[in-house]
């Protein structure tokens, strides 16, 4: 799964599209669960026909719905905790992943939707933030120097080459460092010729 964007760096309209979808999403799933029945006989739930058109648009923004909650810093992981009487492992589990599964964790779709109304309020705090940030040009100077760091992890990955782990290595920090003194330094030199004239 690509990683997910924090939302303190997003501009106001990456946020406005995140709280669109998130709601947009967060409806689909309680339609989807409107339609939806459980019998006690049955050891799944029963679809009806609604829900069975719903479930497919569910799956394929099921990747972006757990990048976004996640971004907005909202954990989307639980785990099952098997009675004590009966002992076993814990059972980690994803809500927005395993949603058609919660019956199978014991749990509802209340903590995914939960989850997603809180992402929400996460971007709906920040939106003033994020037209801020849209509106500011020394963030987009920072955000071009932050891709300037990452060039060459970029490459290496295009390369084939696992990027995150190379960034995390002594050798990755200090390649990091290099590329910030080289860069900073020639910003500077480019502002002392400029003034100079």
């Amino acid at each position: 799964m690509r990683n997910s964007v924090d939302y303190k760096d997003l501009t106001c309209i990456s946020n406005k599209r995140r709280t669109e979808f998130l709601r947009d999403y967060r409806e689909r799933i309680v339609e989807y669960f409107s339609n939806v029945s459980h019998s006690w006989q049955a050891d799944s739930s029963i679809e009806n026909d609604t829900a069975s058109e719903i479930r497919p648009e569910l799956n394929e923004n099921m990747q972006s719905a757990q990048r976004f909650v996640r971004g907005a810093g909202i954990p989307v992981d639980a785990t099952q905790m098997p009675a004590p009487a009966i002992g076993g492992r814990p059972i980690p589990f994803d809500f927005i992943s395993d949603m058609f599964r919660l019956r199978d964790f014991q749990t509802t779709e209340a903590p995914l939707l939960d989850r997603i109304d809180r992402a929400i309020g996460v971007y709906e705090a920040d939106r003033t933030n994020a037209l801020v940030r849209t509106l500011n040009p020394a963030w987009w100077i920072w955000r071009a120097f932050i891709v300037l760091l990452k060039l060459p992890f970029l490459v290496l990955q295009a390369s084939g080459f696992d990027s995150r782990k190379l960034e995390d290595t002594l050798v990755g920090r200090l390649l990091k460092f290099l590329v910030f003194l080289l860069t900073a330094g020639a910003s500077l030199v480019a502002i002392v010729e400029f003034f100079k004239d």
